[in-house]
């Protein structure tokens, strides 16, 4: 399941349409949105996090998804479930994401964003059971890429029409 379903969240999406995994996902209201079977309201996050194997978190910072990952959220999960968070670290409860993993209710989690960057030297994360730690980077590799979405935003600029990554800051995101 992939929380966010927003630009890069629909990259992703297409990324493992090859593998042949039932894309589920989340978004601020639900809506049809190919690849996903259901695209479900951020008020139903705790039903399907129940259902399926992995937890993709690519949520924005709003005041809307602080703490959304906290201890009554991490025991609705699969125990067999796995927490990715790429999103923003001020979605998870740190606490109760070690917890969780401790007791049982996560099996495993990747945790690519922390509330706190860079991480503190005691904080649990870096002796937590089943926690993998991953160097942040979310810049554009790719020079190629980069030159790209330029040229076509100039050309989407100049044509009055929407920009592909526009920041909307009314929405924060």
């Amino acid at each position: 399941m992939i929380v966010g379903t927003g630009d890069i969240g629909q990259s992703v999406a297409q990324f493992l349409v090859p593998f042949g995994v039932k894309l589920y996902g989340i978004a601020s209201q639900a809506r049809e949105q190919a690849p996903f079977i259901e695209v479900a309201g951020l008020d139903q996050l705790g039903r399907l996090v129940a259902e399926v194997d992995y937890v993709i978190n690519l949520l924005p910072n709003t005041p809307e998804t602080h703490d959304l990952y906290d201890a009554a959220l991490f025991r609705q999960f699969k125990p067999s479930g796995l927490f990715i968070n790429v999103g923003r670290g001020v979605a998870v409860v740190d606490a109760d994401l070690v917890e969780a993993l401790k007791e049982g209710h996560v099996a495993g989690a990747v945790i690519d964003v922390c509330r706190q960057e860079p991480l503190p030297q005691r904080h649990p994360f870096w002796t937590a059971w089943g926690l993998l730690l991953t160097g942040h980077s979310s810049a554009p590799t790719s020079p190629q890429l980069m030159v790209q979405l330029f040229v076509e935003n100039l050309r989407a600029y100049q044509a009055r029409q929407a920009l592909r990554g526009e920041v909307d800051f009314a929405r924060g995101y």
